[in-house]
């Protein structure tokens, strides 16, 4: 974990900083495939959707995430991959700083595919297939 309580993304099991993560768009058909896995603390994925106006049942959350990215795509697992970011992107005192460190970060992994959500005591698991950037060439 990220020095992160809330937040653990890994890929074939090692852990990853999920600001090096992005959807793929395109992707070379013969790139090695590795599994990915993010796991975000349920009650704070439960409050984020609150505030941003989704009204549901906590017993209904992982169905709710399930549905919505089967039904959305790409557009809403970059939500709740945006959201794991935020969680653990540091702070910067200049927010000025904050903004250019994000315009130049360069991403290393790229999701492809969203195979499962499942969750455990205390968190929403996200489960799927992820590639290496560098190997997508």
């Amino acid at each position: 974990m990220i020095k992160n309580t809330f937040v653990d993304f890994r890929v074939d099991g090692e852990v990853v900083d999920p600001n090096s993560v992005d959807i793929a768009v395109r992707f070379n058909d013969k790139t090695k495939c590795s599994t990915f896995r993010l796991a975000i603390n349920k009650e704070l994925l439960f409050f984020e959707l609150e505030q941003a106006g989704v009204s549901l049942a906590f017993a209904d959350l992982a169905a709710f995430v399930e549905g919505d990215i089967r039904e959305n795509g790409n557009i809403a697992l970059s939500g709740y991959l945006g959201i794991a970011q935020s969680l653990v992107r540091k702070k910067e005192k200049n927010p000025l700083i904050s903004f250019f460190k994000r315009a130049v970060h360069t991403t290393r992994w790229a999701i492809i595919k969203f195979d499962s959500v499942s969750v455990d005591d205390l968190n929403l698991i996200l489960n799927g297939k992820i590639i290496n950037n560098n190997d997508n060439r």
